[in-house]
């Protein structure tokens, strides 16, 4: 059996976490056209743009993915006392401080773009019930997303745990459905006199799941972090 060194280990999580930051890339670099299709197409939802969507939010799920992988490798050369691993490899460093920064910034960014652009374009098509409900959902996600940062940056100087926690994570999750099903035919108006379709029902309820479990989960993820540290409880997967 071959024995891995620790630069060959370091070379092999380089290579896992440029392949996470490619993704983050996509999503950021993507934001911009996304909004930019939504505000000069008049009848812009279509099944075809909620499947582009869709697969802009599977890379977040797929670089966490990576970026896992590359956690494991490095948590693999720790010391047998517990002590970590002090790592060589400046290339790394760097790609794994820049992944931290950038990644939650193009989901935040391509959110922004998704529902800022069609709270415009609805709004210019006097679709007033659809652009209403996008800017009050997206102004509170925006509001529970600074305040929780805040938060976050002075648990970091108490050197308190301030990583995502499951509620956060179910709230992404509807985020994610929300922003697909607004940009499809479901979110279309009916007929005149038949605005109120089954399928505008379903996304208006997912727009309410999203904002109800932002502030639940910003909420619950703020007391986790003004707890003191050590009456926290572990952190769920």
């Amino acid at each position: 059996m071959s024995v891995r060194t620790p630069e060959a280990i370091e070379r092999r999580a380089y290579r896992y976490q440029q392949a996470a930051n490619a993704l983050t890339e996509v999503r950021s670099r993507a934001a911009d056209p996304l909004a930019s299709y939504i505000l000069t197409t008049p009848n812009y939802r279509s099944w075809g743009l909620a499947g582009v969507v869709g697969a802009l939010k599977v890379t977040d799920k797929v670089d966490g993915l990576f970026a896992k992988r590359r956690a494991k490798l490095l948590e693999s050369l720790a010391s047998e006392d517990g002590t970590s691993y002090e790592i060589k490899n400046q290339k790394l460093v760097e790609a794994i401080e820049w992944g931290g920064i950038n990644d939650p910034k193009a989901d935040k960014k391509l959110n922004h773009a998704i529902f800022g652009s069609i709270a415009v374009r609805d709004a210019l098509n006097h679709d007033w019930e659809s652009a209403v409900t996008t800017v009050v959902a997206d102004g509170i996600i925006t509001i529970r997303d600074k305040w929780t940062d805040y938060e976050r940056s002075l648990a970091a100087l108490r050197g308190h745990n301030g990583h995502s926690r499951f509620p956060g994570q179910v709230k992404e999750l509807l985020i994610d459905l929300t922003s697909v099903a607004a940009v499809s035919p479901l979110a279309e108006r009916g007929p005149e006199g038949q605005d109120l379709t089954a399928g505008r029902v379903a996304v208006c309820a997912l727009y309410g799941a999203s904002t109800a479990s932002a502030i639940g989960s910003g909420i619950g993820q703020v007391i986790h972090m003004r707890t003191p540290i050590d009456q926290t409880a572990p952190i769920a997967a």
